[in-house]
């Protein structure tokens, strides 16, 4: 058997493997936004309550605030003054989306939905992980500028 690629036959070989890598990578690209799929903020759970109460709660639709697009729910109308006044402090990191995804989106095109129980607060920041296992993880910032961009366009 011949072990030995001709030029021709390994750049076909190569422009297959990239087209594979293309189709894939476009289908998983489709499914980016999974987590934003409705416009309720982070399922629905008061982001209050994490620094208030230690403790994830899930908001009242009554106790609502329009903010960024989406609807911001509160489990009484405290949490909800408190977030009207400053948002940015009780906002998510990356807006949301789940934070271990966030830090190797350079290496793969996919955002999980989160898990509103899934949760840490680091030096002052709310991070949010679509389970257990991945809020056991480091949880790097370096590229929340970049996400924060985007979500303003």
């Amino acid at each position: 058997m011949n072990k030995i690629m001709t030029t021709e036959a390994a750049r076909h070989g190569l422009f297959r493997y990239l087209m594979c890598a293309l189709v894939l990578s476009l289908l998983v690209g489709a499914n980016i936004d999974n987590a934003k799929a409705d416009k309720t903020a982070i399922g629905g759970y008061d982001p209050v309550a994490y620094f208030e109460m230690l403790e994830a709660v899930k908001g009242v639709e009554s106790i609502s605030y329009k903010w960024l697009g989406e609807e911001w729910r509160f489990a009484n109308e405290e949490h909800k003054a408190l977030f009207s006044t400053d948002p940015m402090r009780y906002m998510p990191t990356f807006g949301g989306y789940c934070s271990y995804d966030e830090t190797l989106s350079e290496f793969r095109n996919h955002r999980h939905r989160v898990n509103p129980t899934a949760w840490r607060i680091v030096d002052g920041k709310l991070y949010l992980f679509s389970s257990e296992k991945t809020a056991n993880h480091a949880v790097p910032t370096e590229k929340w500028d970049k996400v924060k961009e985007g979500l303003s366009q």
